[in-house]
């Protein structure tokens, strides 16, 4: 077994809790990558060893039952019965030591959402999270400065070299080596060294580079399907600061310790969250005296976020690899509901004021009012600031092979020996973080390709 990694290993004496220097340094296009549409919308990709679970907030949740039913339905994928999907996530939960939050690492801020959910009668749950020795120290997305969390680098790699697999990093594959129809292997580059190319031939390989990398090396390599590239999606993402009389401390506690799964089928996920004040400042319609007096506010501040599903949207990669992507109506209305209900929630846990980031909104509004506010702005995307690090389907997997690149076995249509593992094969989005839905698929595969040695 060879696994070849685009980026380097990332050591605990590496990170930085300065969030800018960490996507200057571990991010593809240092942090400045975006889906471009109707919106900009920033989207960020690690490029290290265990790729986004080295700086993302653990954060592990099962798919829902409407969606696996979408999945087998809709998609063909019939071996996705409930109960083989439970056999797979229970396996690779046990293997990553998910457990819940702990109460004595929530902080405030958790705590404050979860006080919210509480008096709406909504249900916040601790996140389900593949960590160990949590101190709270919210630096997951500038990662973890404890080494409790079980990353990729760190639960996952270890046991590929136990079992006498190999390990490359710095070497970004650019093209899949074939012989006729069947892939034999890849071929890449070493990364700071300018000519220096490698070679691994296999007789299986696996193309797991992301669901944004992934169809451009299937495509560089002479593969050609109608659906390599299309169907992207996204989840879109918001924020709101929810400002308290008495200090919150936010940058102490998990980074995202809660989280109200209720209007999930809805397409519609709140949670909490740690951003720190630099990243925030991009979400805050404000410059100048009133930036810095928000900012200087950040001490008394809960920040919280929605995902959305983003099931009515829809883009693709173009030549230049670029993601092209349109929130749509559906989504539009989805993001403005749950940034209400996020404002719902801090007026339930005693807030002061609200903060939306909403474009054309006061910057602060009265926690009394600011659900009823957002539920008044026009339906127009470019008032939304999102973000959204949930990439999906641009080779998605399903059983008509007009409409997919992959068939339900993870092969790539049209090839030999070829195979898709990333969130790229998601045929729609997984409405919820899709970092242990992606393990699930992956204990699937390999059981697939243990079937064929």
């Amino acid at each position: 077994m060879v696994l070849l990694e685009a980026g380097p290993v990332v050591r605990p004496h590496e990170m930085n809790e300065e969030a800018g220097l960490t996507l200057a340094k571990h991010f593809f296009e240092n942090g400045l990558r975006v889906a471009r549409g109707n919106i900009y919308m920033p989207t960020l990709q690690a490029r290290v060893l265990g790729g986004g679970s080295v700086f993302n907030c653990a954060i592990c949740a099962r798919m829902t039952d409407k969606t696996l039913t979408e999945w087998r339905v809709e998609h063909g994928l019939d071996w996705l019965t409930t109960d083989e999907a439970s056999r797979h996530y229970r396996a690779v939960e046990d293997l990553m030591g998910l457990r819940p939050t702990e109460a004595e690492v929530m902080g405030e801020r958790n705590r404050l959402f979860r006080k919210g959910c509480d008096a709406l009668g909504w249900r916040a749950d601790p996140v389900l999270r593949n960590t160990s020795g949590c101190r709270g120290s919210a630096q997951c997305f500038t990662g973890c400065p404890n080494g409790a969390k079980a990353s990729m680098d760190r639960r996952g790699i270890p046991e590929l070299l136990d079992a006498g697999g190999t390990v490359y990093t710095s070497v970004p594959v650019n093209r899949l080596l074939r012989r006729g129809a069947k892939v034999v292997g890849v071929e890449g580059s070493v990364a700071g060294r300018p000519g220096c190319s490698v070679e691994v031939r296999a007789p299986v390989t696996v193309l797991a580079a992301g669901a944004l990398a992934s169809p451009l090396i299937a495509r560089a390599s002479g593969i050609e399907h109608g659906a390599l590239g299309a169907g992207l999606r996204f989840h879109p993402g918001a924020s709101v600061l929810a400002l308290f009389d008495h200090e919150v401390a936010p940058w102490v506690g998990a980074s995202q310790g809660y989280h109200c799964l209720d209007f999930c089928d809805e397409g519609i996920k709140l949670e909490t969250l740690w951003a720190t004040p630099e990243l925030m400042s991009f979400r805050i319609p404000s410059a100048g005296p009133e930036l810095s007096a928000l900012l200087g506010e950040y001490p008394r501040a809960a920040v919280w976020d929605v995902i959305i599903s983003g099931e009515d949207s829809v883009g693709h990669i173009d030549r230049f690899g670029r993601a092209r992507y349109d929130v749509a109506l559906g989504d539009v209305r989805r993001m403005r509901d749950g940034m209400a209900k996020l404002a719902e929630i801090a007026r339930a846990a005693g807030a002061r004021e609200v903060v939306s980031g909403l474009r054309g909104v006061p910057a602060r509004l009265p926690a009394d009012s600011a659900a009823e506010v957002i539920r008044q702005v026009p339906l127009e995307v470019t008032r939304f600031p999102m973000a959204s690090n949930h990439v999906f389907g641009t080779m998605a997997m399903g059983a008509d092979p007009e409409r997919y690149a992959i068939d339900a076995s993870f092969a790539v249509r049209g090839t030999e020996g070829l195979f898709a593992c990333d969130t790229g094969i998601m045929p729609s989005s997984p409405r919820v973080n899709p970092m242990l839905t992606m393990w699930a698929l992956s204990h699937r595969l390999a059981e697939v390709l243990a079937d064929r040695s």
